[in-house]
């Protein structure tokens, strides 16, 4: 079983955002991809998961998943709440190419731009084997 986290994005919390994950090729025997949304409120010591996306299978091909999830706001002293996926890979030589990107939901989510932070948030692609 292969295991990877994304990179940790951060966010101003306190709101929904939606996540979406769209696959591309998927190879392998009996390959599965379960990918949750973690967040943490802490500065990116304990990671809590938020919420899991449907499960992917080898027949997925270019396939799209969605999830809402709840961001929760930071904790105290912080400034923003990191949010990353993480990717559970399992099977006989898996390999997933997927990308996922997540944004704040309008009038479900703040509404907020500023020096630090942009509007909505994007995970950067990943090709996970």
């Amino acid at each position: 079983m292969a295991t990877g986290n994304g990179d940790d994005v951060n966010t101003e919390g306190g709101g929904f955002a939606e996540f979406r994950a769209h696959y591309g090729t998927i190879t392998g025997t009996t390959p599965t991809c379960d990918l949750e949304v973690h967040a943490s409120t802490d500065g990116g010591t304990v990671y809590r998961k938020i919420g899991t996306m449907p499960q992917v299978v080898g027949t997925d091909d270019n396939k799209a998943v969605a999830l809402m999830v709840y961001i929760p706001k930071p904790g105290s002293g912080q400034t923003v709440t990191k949010v990353r996926y993480r990717a559970v890979i399992a099977g006989t030589s898996p390999s997933f190419a997927f990308t996922i990107e997540g944004r704040g939901v309008p009038g479900l989510a703040p509404y907020a731009l500023d020096d630090d932070l942009s509007e909505g948030f994007a995970f950067p692609g990943a090709d996970v084997a």
